[in-house]
């Protein structure tokens, strides 16, 4: 059988996507401003999501991966947990 997915609440998912942008960020060199400036978002908006203290709605999360050239697969997945719902 495949390995087993382990499963985890909403604030978990909230913080782990909120991680896992601000390192996309992070790695592509560029304040938070900037990002939230390309994703035509607020400052405050983004940082709140990073830090796990606000849920994006899916457009706002749309345009925040834009911004950061991002594929979604990246912000959902990784080696120890995969978010679903």
């Amino acid at each position: 059988m495949g390995r087993s997915i382990p499963r985890v609440g909403d604030d978990e998912i909230t913080i782990a996507i909120g991680k896992r942008l601000r390192q996309a960020r992070i790695d592509k060199h560029l304040s938070i401003a900037e990002a939230a400036e390309r994703a035509d978002i607020a400052r405050q908006t983004l940082s709140d999501i990073e830090r796990g203290r606000k849920d994006a709605k899916s457009s706002t999360l749309w345009r925040i991966l834009d911004a950061l050239r991002c594929d979604a697969n990246t912000i959902v997945y990784d080696d120890d947990v995969v978010i679903t719902s």
